[in-house]
Order: structure tokens, then C-alpha cells, then sequence
């Protein structure tokens, strides 16, 4: 199964055998519009009943061949090539295997892998970067604000690079939205029919391309970073760049065991360095509150 994808600028050239549960366009929810990708990787994903299982997963060798060892699978990396094998007796150990691959293939073109949303304001150029642990209301504000009519680049997973002019960038790495429970009244009814996802919290998959929901962006300059927390009131304070880029590491833990993802850090770095930060408290009220859009602006 041989399938192109496009991400943060780079292509992508993934063949799959034996892992035949794999949807390839829904793999990493990569296939996006955007611009013609000069670099390109070519991936792929083979059943490996022989592979091993080492713990802890880790890195071996030297720069310009290395191999990651995960939890029944194995990726080496040469050039841009990058061949995935996987215990076809693992559950979920081929998805695991391409998703290793992506990321780090992504990570060596010096775009780091944040677990973040981006919402962009009407008229506004600056997205805004919304960074939380999962059920902290990434998706749910995301939801909000294409109901209000904002753009949107992702609720969950983006790219953080620098462009060819050298400016820092944005871009979506996954496709789809997480609708919370809590947040269904914001699906139109059309929307309100997709898959559950298998994971905790409980969340509906929902694309909203599909559903007509709101403008994505394939690209987009970050104007604000912005912690969220849960808390019993709404409240908020600036932090500075060392605080954010402290906060950006942890929501992107992969960068600090990948020894080839020093360009990746880089740019968070960057991101926290040059754009204001802040950690936002908020109730699961105000995340449903079109005023805490507004109050993200601020």
C-alpha cells in the first residue's frame, strides 16, 4: 500500500505491507494543502516477526545512520530513507512504527513536533498557540473559535519550524478535531456522527473539512503562546521566555532524546524567545465562553 503525504513542507513517500489496518490518508492526518515540498522522505513499514523488544526504547548509532527502537518496532534511518520494522504480533506496534518514522524524519528537517493547538483570530495574521495536557480544552477552544469564525491550523498536534525566509512558522500535523462530551452542542448536527477515538479522555473524531467547519490554515505565524490550565477560576499571568520554552519541552518530550533533534529545539527556542507567553487558568465553563477567545487576545 503506497500512499504520498505532505507535512510542514516536507513530502513523504510511505509504503505499507502487512499492517493492512493502517489507512494510510488518516496515518498521521498529514495529507494537508499547502505549498510544493522540495525535501522528500521515503518510508516504509514492513512485518517483522523477528524484530526485537529491548527496554527502554532508545537510539543507536552515529549521525547519518541511526536506528529507535521502540516498544515491537525498529526504524533506521538513512539519508532521507527510513525503514520501519514491526512485531505483527504487537497491537498496534505498524501505526507506532510509521508514526516513529514520521516524526523523526520531520525532526531531522528541523521541525519539532509540538502537542499543541493553533487558532488564528479574524483579521489577525498571529496564530495562537494553545499548549496543555490532554482534557486541558485545546480542542474544545478550537471548536469554539471556528464557531466563531476563526481560522485553524490543528487542536492537538502542530509543527514548529523555521520557513525559507527564515521566519518562524506554524503548521498542522493532524487533520481531524477531538470533540469532549462537553462540547457537542458546538457540532452541528451533521458533524455529530464520526468515530470515537480509543483513547481517555472519551472523544468523537471529527474532520472538519468534511463537516464544513471553518478555514484550516496550512501555514501561519505564531503571535501568542498560552499554558492552559485547569482551574476552579478564570485568571492568567505572563511568563517568560525560559519559563515557556521549559513548558514547550515537555509538551514536545521526544526532542530531548532524539541526538539529532538539535535544529528542532532550536526553533522552540525560538518560538518561546520571541513570543509572549502566558499560563491561562481556566474553568470548563470559560472554555465554552466566546469571551475567553477574546480574554486569549488580551
Amino acid at each position: 500500500m503506497l500512499t504520498e503525504l505532505q507535512a510542514a513542507g516536507c513530502a513523504f513517500s510511505i509504503e505499507i505491507s502487512g499492517g493492512r489496518r493502517i489507512q494510510p490518508r488518516n496515518l498521521l492526518d498529514l495529507d494537508l494543502p499547502g505549498e510544493a515540498a522540495d525535501t522528500v522522505w521515503r518510508i516504509t513499514v514492513l512485518s517483522d516477526p523477528g524484530v526485537q523488544h529491548p527496554a527502554p526504547p532508545g537510539w543507536s548509532g552515529s549521525a547519518g545512520q541511526r536506528s529507535f527502537h521502540g516498544d515491537g518496532f525498529v526504524v533506521e534511518f538513512k539519508d532521507r530513507t527510513a525503514q520501519a520494522r514491526h512485531d505483527p504480533s504487537r497491537a498496534g506496534a505498524a501505526f507506532a512504527a510509521a508514526q516513529a518514522a514520521v516524526f523523526s524524519a520531520l525532526r531531522r528537517e528541523s521541525r519539532a513536533d509540538l502537542h499543541a493547538a493553533a487558532i488564528v483570530p479574524t483579521e489577525s495574521a498571529g496564530a495562537i498557540v494553545l499548549v496543555g495536557e490532554s482534557g486541558h480544552g485545546k480542542s474544545t477552544l478550537t471548536l469554539r473559535a471556528i464557531t466563531a469564525g476563526w481560522g485553524f491550523l490543528s487542536d492537538d498536534l502542530i509543527a514548529v519550524f523555521n520557513d525559507d525566509a527564515g521566519a518562524l512558522a506554524l503548521a498542522p500535523l493532524r487533520r481531524t478535531l477531538r470533540v469532549a462530551e462537553s462540547a457537542f452542542f458546538l457540532l452541528p448536527e451533521t458533524a455529530r456522527a464520526g468515530q470515537w477515538n480509543t483513547e481517555t479522555p472519551r472523544k468523537m473524531i471529527v474532520d472538519p473539512e468534511a463537516c464544513g467547519l471553518g478555514h484550516r490554515h496550512s501555514r501561519a505565524r505564531p503571535g501568542r503562546l498560552v499554558f492552559l490550565e485547569r482551574g476552579d477560576s478564570k485568571r492568567s499571568r505572563t511568563i517568560s521566555g525560559g519559563a515557556s520554552f521549559e513548558r514547550l519541552m515537555l509538551h514536545s518530550p521526544h526532542l530531548a532524546f532524539d541526538p539529532d533533534a538539535k535544529p528542532a529545539i532550536e526553533a522552540l527556542r525560538r518560538l518561546a524567545n520571541e513570543v509572549p507567553a502566558a499560563i491561562a487558568s481556566l474553568t470548563l465553563d470559560s472554555l465554552h465562553d466566546v469571551a475567553t477567545l477574546e480574554d486569549l487576545l488580551a
